[in-house]
């Protein structure tokens, strides 16, 4: 038997990912030291680190500090091609005493994260995009994954709606300068889950005394307001078609409904990129210094539209963190800021629109806001037990050489 279980023990730690294997196998402490793949605890023991992980009343739980971060940045807000949230999940309840931001979840992070006994990483750029077939070795992403799972960390994502929330990355990029008026470049919606918020307006005349209860009926399924000569109901999507089949069986209300869609309420201030116009004019240099000292960078790539010099002076600027082109396109202002677009998208902006343009590279447009989540987390978490760290090892994958 014991032959047959140490047959089933990979010689590496890095080979199997599972906790399983060896919390069946002895429930002696296990020493982790480099040859298992743990840098970050190899001076303690298996149990002793698995057990630091179980719940603790002097720290927030897992579930509490997701409540939190949506509480910053509502998922609802997000692109529909997005995915965030919880993405990496434990096994078992854990409290959170130490949490790591990050931009790209890469294994030098996660080796980070693992010095610092870290149960919980938030990576700004969601390691899970595309749908994984498999959990091997075979990709760099998912070994990421196993090795988060195998050491009890949890991964959140924000991605995108850290970007739309009011106060966010893209209000960021634009606080180096005097802003007179500012809007989202595609305006953010409420939560209709959480607004009550009804799909459609369905119009109808009030039915006979003797078919009163088909509204009574439908009560039960949306909102009804009952009008002298007609009825107005609210319904979600899901029940369309079940209060449309109720009010079917009179032929008067069947013969009389007006269907509308409603649009769900805007967010002001809420939204994909932003356009802002400035106080007073600035020139193109000065814009340029303003943005590399709030990146700490020393170079910015410059495009010149066929009217401007760095003398010109610039009124309008449209910013979007990360890839912008696709949101940038055809805006007519003096400036676009973004971290990447491609050489045609460029070449739209400057003759097409008259703009220049300023690329940072893509994560560098967003690093730096790290910092401002980190003192939004502590804020919100109102418990100094809890240590938010901004990963050290984290850094744009381009250098210029």
């Amino acid at each position: 038997m014991l032959r047959s279980l140490i047959k089933l023990i990979p010689h590496k730690l890095s080979d199997s990912r599972s906790f399983g294997i060896f919390k069946d196998f002895s429930k002696k402490t296990l020493p982790l030291n480099n040859t298992f793949g743990f840098n970050s605890i190899n001076k303690l023991p298996f149990i002793q680190y698995s057990n630091q992980k179980r719940m603790d009343v002097n720290y927030p739980s897992l579930e509490g500090v997701v409540r939190l971060l949506n509480e910053i940045a509502p998922l609802h807000l997000a692109e529909s091609w997005d995915n965030v949230g919880l993405l990496v999940e434990p096994f078992t309840q854990i409290s959170i005493g130490k949490i790591v931001l990050t931009i790209d979840l890469t294994e030098k992070v996660i080796e980070e994260a693992k010095t610092y006994g870290t149960e919980l990483i938030i990576s700004y750029h969601p390691p899970i995009f595309h749908p994984l077939k498999s959990l091997n070795h075979k990709t760099w992403k998912e070994r990421l994954v196993l090795d988060c799972i195998q050491c009890g960390i949890a991964v959140y994502s924000p991605h995108t709606a850290l970007d739309a929330i009011k106060d966010g990355i893209n209000d960021w990029l634009l606080s180096p300068f005097n802003i007179k008026e500012v809007r989202p470049i595609n305006q953010s919606s409420m939560d209709s889950r959480s607004t009550n918020h009804y799909s459609y307006r369905l119009e109808t005349v009030l039915p006979s005394e003797s078919d009163s209860k088909l509204l009574e009926r439908v009560e039960k399924l949306g909102k009804v307001l009952r009008l002298p000569s007609s009825a107005v109901i609210f319904s979600e999507d899901k029940n369309l078609p079940l209060i449309i089949n109720i009010l079917s069986e009179n032929s008067s209300t069947k013969a009389s409904m007006h269907l509308s869609k409603l649009d769900i309420p805007p967010l002001p201030g809420f939204g994909v990129g932003r356009i802002a116009q400035l106080t007073f004019p600035i020139t193109l240099q000065d814009v340029i210094n303003r943005t590399k000292h709030l990146l700490n960078l020393n170079h910015v790539r410059l495009a010149l539209a066929p009217k401007h010099s760095l003398d010109s002076n610039i009124n309008s600027i449209a910013v979007c963190a990360g890839s912008g082109g696709s949101v940038l396109r055809g805006l007519s202002v003096d400036l676009l800021i973004t971290g990447e677009m491609s050489h045609h998208e460029v070449l739209d902006a400057l003759y097409s629109n008259g703009s220049s343009v300023i690329l940072c590279e893509h994560t560098n447009t967003e690093r730096g806001y790290l910092h401002v989540l980190r003192e939004k987390l502590i804020t919100k978490l109102q418990n100094p037990n809890v240590e938010v760290i901004v990963a050290k090892s984290d850094a744009d994958p381009l250098n210029i050489v």
